[in-house]
């Protein structure tokens, strides 16, 4: 007892705080009480067992000791000290691998109480025996009707599992075996039954001859694929499938030739059980073919067949024709894209009928009609994209008609100088080649001055003289002939149409210009007036003033807008003189100024005005006194905006205006005007400016007189930026400005409003206004940690830029004084020579020379440290989602915090994970996101934390896994495999390879992008490997795995048990045992007396019988069979041979003709008889007897049958009726 204490004693010494705290709530016990208890997981209750023991006095390590019949195997040393649970511990095999299904084990826990473990206190033990292996789940089955194949899917659920077993339900033994953790197979089932349902089951085994119970059965009903048709008419496909009673698991889906077969594209994925048919309008032109796909939620995979390719034709656009002489008709168009059918033109003259005058290929886009034009006939064309009768497209129809050009109209002209004059007319026809210009000379003939071409519609002529009468006429030209002449013959003397002298554009208002013109010669000409918008507008007609008119006012202006004029003489109808001043017209810019009164005092009126003009010489201010005239009170000088008139008193109503003066361009334009009274002045008297935020600024002012008035406040940013009103407010002497920048300068004013246009004096009275900031965000996310037990970092987002941040602390409920400052734009800072285990407060500010910020929020912060995790990596894994792991580098943390930062968001806590965990997967994301992550340790409740990890940043762009995962033997030692690459943004490939003896992979090759293959040497026949590929993106840190295939080099077992047997004149069987588990398939051979072995059929997997048919009868066969899987063949079987029967011949089986052929077999199988040499009587009555006999020798049971077969009525005939 007095030994016991002391070794007591002697632990209590040497526990840590925290061990010490843990004992004391736990609670210890005596020697005699030590107990061990055992159980077998929940989770794993096959192949993981639960242990827990008492705690000893004294106990410091534990040894657990385990027993399966083979003596104690030491398994795990527990030490208090540093083991989180001491006192339990879950046993999962050696490596974790698991334990053995079914199988009892013996536990013995005892306990030390020295390092040495020589001293040994107490041990007891504890028996329990793990359960039988788990059986798979999830299984599911699905079936391709174009291989015939099974695939069978499903969880694994025991670790102890080395691989499985398919079965058929009802069939005996496995049908498949798969090794290792493979959880789909695809296999040829012998015994598949067409239309009926099948199940199938399996079973998890392990190495040590242990198997789990049935997985829950699973069922298919194989069927045949689909068979559809396809036609179509005038673009409407019919597709048709017939009665096929499984339709409602497929869809419909469609491709299109462009210069290749597109992509399927799915057109129906619902139809409906019974439907026989679909109907598709087809979208475009083009060529299509249709398939009925297996759909992804059904049991089935694969196609029916590819319908036959079907056509739309599309009709060409845009038919034009055209005369090309007076003997042809040329035709164009435009074809349409996809079109795949020949183009038909066809032709009508007049009310007459269509019909084909030429068939051309599908490209063509012209073509030339050559006959004998008839005079104003008309002709109609059309094209139709042809495919056949039922499928064709039929275009647009063009029509020309065979007749002369219109004559040209309003033929005028223009006397630009005496020795220049230009022609112009309207042209009215559509179907001209040209124009030819004739003159006459004074009395004489016409003759052919030029021509020009089609839909010209002016002529230059250089060739007059003043001492000549000229006259004009003008002709339209065609193919077919020319028109009559213009509709108006033109005379003109030159020098007898003089030019306007003068012309004046002024601007009266933003919409009116004023045009003013004088002649040199007494006025009996009409005035043409013509305008453009800007210098490169066209020029329109916009009015004509009568001869004696000199003036006209265009009030169709808009303000701010630079138009151009120039104005004609016109003499009668048709004779123009030349444009004055010139081609480029005189100018008027309908700039406005808007002008604004403000009440000084009752002597004193401030005028302002906007100056949106350019190149003006001053401005002339006008004033009228009540109903007066305007009067010019002053002239200030270019660009001014502003003057004061002191020549005011109380009782009048003074109107003004300003009048723009530009000499250099001859602009007369006025403002607005604006009227007034002196009689009564109310007047802002002061403003007080409240910053609220950095992004409100509140207003507050006061007037000179009480009463309901209207303030409008003005403001602007910075020094040199330009007042502008921000609001107008009704009674009110105040106001809260928001929506503000930070950190910004913002100036205002307020003046009282009268009436439009009518202020009071600004307050303040200046260009300055009364100014503040607004306030500099606050710095946020404060943190901060102990890096030392005297020292605290801390680190913030500044929000702002060209600050420096205040940091001030407080301890406990003290006051806060300034700790520090730092320099501008840093964003962390280390306080120095604390107190250990104290607990600190921060706050901390930015600030400029002119400017602060709020504080931040507190941060309290424990100055005990922590070490900070390492070596934190983070890497994007497919479904796993991205996968964190760091080092642990402290011993008495409570937990660790995970932060995560989402694009370029705020840092937010994502997860608190336990004590010693190192890893975490995060599922919460996006694909194609940055994500990055930071950890770091806590302890207790008093807010200590270590400082962060480094930052560990991964885009969740995960490359898509590689699949179609198989192999091929190469030579002997060595295969190549081969993959499917599914992803494009990978950055290569890693083959890594299973160590069966820790169930670690291991990489043994890194390859590039893009690459699918890769060939592995110096492998052994005798052993089995599994590998898979691991896609990788090295810049996302992300990857992705096939899944697992594995690898034998062993060639199959040779089939043994060869028997052929003859069946009837033209067929027999071959029957043989099947050696191998590995095997992809069979091959049988024959050959015939004589003549050497030949390949008859290649058969699937686990096949064991085949029936060769078509053979000739009494002709002996020799067969010979074997196996063959990825290392190719085995050695070939033993040979077996057998003769064909003789041929059976029945001579009355005219009148049942269909039956000839299975009745003369079925004889030659000895299941049925005829009762004469060459005769069968098929009419003839048999007895029970013989309708037994017959269906015994059909189906040859294998047992005794007994029975009555009382249910058997009278049979006539053995081929019934």
């Amino acid at each position: 007892m007095m030994n016991n204490s002391i070794k007591y004693t002697i632990k209590l010494g040497i526990l840590t705080t925290f061990t010490a705290a843990i004992l004391f709530l736990t609670g210890t016990i005596s020697y005699a009480d030590f107990g061990v208890r055992a159980a077998v997981s929940a989770a794993n209750p096959d192949t993981e067992i639960n242990l827990n023991w008492d705690m000893v006095n004294g106990g410091i390590y534990y040894k657990i000791l385990r027993n399966s019949g083979d003596g104690d195997v030491l398994i795990k040393t527990v030490d208090i000290n540093s083991d989180r649970y001491f006192t339990s511990y879950s046993d999962t095999g050696t490596g974790g691998e698991g334990l053995t299904p079914e199988t009892s084990y013996i536990y013995t826990i005892k306990a030390y109480s020295d390092q040495e473990m020589t001293d040994e206190l107490v041990s007891a033990s504890a028996v329990v025996t793990t359960d039988k292996m788990l059986k798979p789940s999830n299984i599911a089955a699905s079936f391709n009707i174009n291989t015939n194949q099974v695939t069978i899917t499903w969880r694994n659920n025991s670790k102890a599992l080395t691989g499985s077993s398919i079965k058929r339900i009802g069939g005996t033994g496995s049908l498949v075996s798969v090794a290792g953790s493979v959880y789909t197979s695809s296999f040829i089932d012998p015994d598949l039954i067409l239309d009926l349902q099948n199940q199938y089951t399996v079973v998890s085994i392990d190495s040590n001859g242990h198997s789990s119970l049935d997985g829950d059965a699973v069922s298919i009903v194989p069927i045949d694929p689909p068979v559809i048709i396809a036609s179509v008419n005038n673009g409407t496909a019919a597709i048709s499938w017939g009665n096929f009673g499984y339709i409602s698991n497929f869809e419909l889906q469609r491709s299109k030739y462009t210069t290749s077969w597109g992509e399927w594209q799915t057109l129906s994925t619902q139809l409906l059980a019974g439907s026989t048919s679909a109907v598709d309008v087809l979208p475009t032109a083009g060529v299509y073919r249709y398939r009925l796909a297996a759909k992804s939620t059904s049991q089935y995979t694969g196609y029916s067949n590819i319908s036959e390719s079907v056509a739309k034709p599309a009709a060409p656009r845009n038919l034009a024709a055209q005369f090309s002489s007076n003997t042809s008709i040329s035709l164009s168009w435009t074809n349409i894209e996809g079109n795949d059918s020949q183009l038909k033109i066809e032709k009508r003259t007049g009310s007459g009928s269509y019909s084909e005058i030429a068939l051309l290929p599908k490209d063509s886009t012209s073509y030339t009609d050559n006959f004998i034009v008839t005079s104003n006939e008309n002709y109609y064309y059309r094209i139709t994209a042809f495919d056949s009768e039922n499928n064709k497209d039929v275009g647009t129809e063009c029509q020309i008609t065979a007749v002369l050009p219109q004559a040209p109209a309003s033929l005028s002209l223009s006397l630009e100088s005496n020795t220049q004059i230009i022609l112009s007319w309207i042209d009215q026809s559509t179907n001209e080649t040209g124009f030819s210009i004739e003159r006459k000379t004074d009395t004489g003939s016409y003759v052919l001055l030029g021509t020009v071409a089609a839909n010209a519609v002016s002529y230059e002529d250089n060739t007059v003289s003043s001492d000549y009468t000229y006259t004009y006429r003008v002709w339209a030209n065609s193919h077919l002939g020319n028109s009559a002449a213009s509709s108006n013959e033109v005379t003109i003397v030159p020098n007898t149409v003089r030019a306007p002298n003068s012309f004046d554009a002024g601007v009266i208002s933003a919409n009116t210009v004023k045009l003013t013109w004088t002649y040199s010669v007494s006025n009996t000409y009409a005035t043409v007036i013509e305008r453009k918008t800007g210098e490169s507008g066209t020029w329109i007609k916009i009015y004509e003033a009568a001869s004696g008119v000199l003036s006209y006012n265009d009030y169709t202006v808009q303000p701010n807008t630079r138009y151009f004029y120039r104005i004609r003489a016109k003499s009668g109808s048709y004779i123009y003189s030349a444009a004055y001043p010139n081609n480029t017209g005189k100018e008027a810019y309908t700039v406005f100024s808007t002008l604004n009164l403000s009440l000084v005092n009752s002597s004193r009126i401030d005028l302002s005005w906007t100056d949106t003009a350019t190149g003006e010489v001053g401005f002339a201010l006008e004033r009228k006194t009540d109903s007066g005239s305007f009067e010019r009170i002053s002239v200030v000088e270019a660009n001014k905006t502003s003057y004061s008139d002191y020549n005011v008193t109380s009782g009048h109503v003074y109107t003004y205006r300003i009048l723009l003066m530009n000499s250099a361009t001859n602009l007369t334009v006025y403002s607005n005007e604006v009227s007034t009274t002196i009689n009564t002045i109310v007047k802002p008297i002061s403003l007080d400016v409240d910053v609220i935020s950095p992004y409100q600024i509140n207003l507050a002012w006061s007037l000179s007189a009480p009463g309901t008035y209207r303030t409008v406040i003005e403001r602007k940013t910075g020094d040199t930026g330009t007042w502008a009103e921000i609001a107008s407010l009704e009674g009110k002497l105040s106001y809260e400005n928001a929506a503000l920048s930070s950190n910004t300068q913002y100036f205002y004013r307020v003046k009282v409003y009268y009436s439009s246009n009518v202020y009071s004096q600004t307050y303040p009275n200046d260009d300055t206004g009364t100014g503040a900031y607004t306030k500099i965000i606050s710095p946020s996310n404060l943190i901060g940690s102990a890096v030392s037990s005297t020292q605290i970092n801390l680190s913030w987002y500044s929000n702002s830029t060209d600050s420096y941040f205040v940091i001030e602390r407080k301890t406990k409920d003290g006051n806060y004084y300034e700790a520090g400052k730092t320099a501008v734009n840093a964003t962390s800072w280390s306080d120095i020579n604390l107190v250990p285990n104290l607990k600190y407060t921060y706050r901390i500010k930015a600030k400029t020379a002119y400017n602060e910020s709020d504080y931040s929020e507190e941060a309290g912060i424990m100055c005990t440290n922590l070490a900070a995790p390492t070596g934190l990596t983070a890497q994007a894994a497919g479904s796993e989602g991205i996968e964190l792991s760091w080092v642990d580098n402290t011993l008495n943390e409570s937990g660790f915090e995970v932060w995560r930062l989402a694009d370029s968001m705020q840092w937010e806590l994502l997860v608190i994970v336990e004590s010693n965990t190192r890893n975490f997967n995060d599922t919460g994301i996006i694909e194609g996101k940055k994500y990055s992550y930071m950890v770091r340790a806590f302890l207790g409740d008093d807010e200590i934390y270590s400082p962060y990890s480094s930052v560990a940043s991964v885009v969740a762009s995960i490359p898509a896994p590689p699949d179609n995962l198989t192999y091929l033997g190469v030579t002997a030692t060595s295969i190549k495999l081969t993959w499917k690459d599914n992803s494009n943004n990978e950055s290569g490939f890693k083959v890594e390879r299973m160590d069966k003896s820790s169930g670690k992979w291991t990489e043994i090759a890194s390859l590039s992008q893009n690459v699918t293959s890769h060939t592995i040497g110096n492998l052994s026949i005798s052993t089995s490997y599994t590998y898979r590929i691991k896609a990788f993106n090295s810049t996302n840190n992300s990857y992705s795995y096939s899944t697992e295939i594995t690898v034998s080099l062993k060639k199959p077992e040779i089939p043994s048990n060869i028997a052929v047997t003859a069946l009837s004149s033209s067929e027999i069987r071959i029957d043989w045992s099947d050696n191998s588990g590995t095997e992809m398939g069979f091959t049988v051979e024959r050959r015939k007396n004589g003549s050497e072995f030949a390949e008859i059929v290649k058969l699937p997997s686990n096949t064991i019988s085949y029936i060769d048919k078509g053979l000739s009868p009494n002709q002996q066969f020799f067969y010979r069979i074997r196996s063959y899987n990825e290392n190719g063949y085995s050695s070939y079987s033993s040979s077996k041979s057998v003769s064909t029967k003789s041929r059976t011949i029945y001579n009355d089986l005219g009148k049942v003709s269909w039956a000839k052929s299975a009745i003369e077999s079925l004889s030659e199988r000895g299941i049925i008889k005829g009762k004469a040499k060459n005769k069968f009587y098929p009419n003839d009555k048999i007895t029970r007897a013989e309708f037994v006999s017959v269906l015994i020798r059909m189906f040859k049971p294998e047992e005794v049958v007994a029975g009555s077969f009382a249910d058997v009525r009278e049979v006539t005939g053995i081929i019934g009726r």
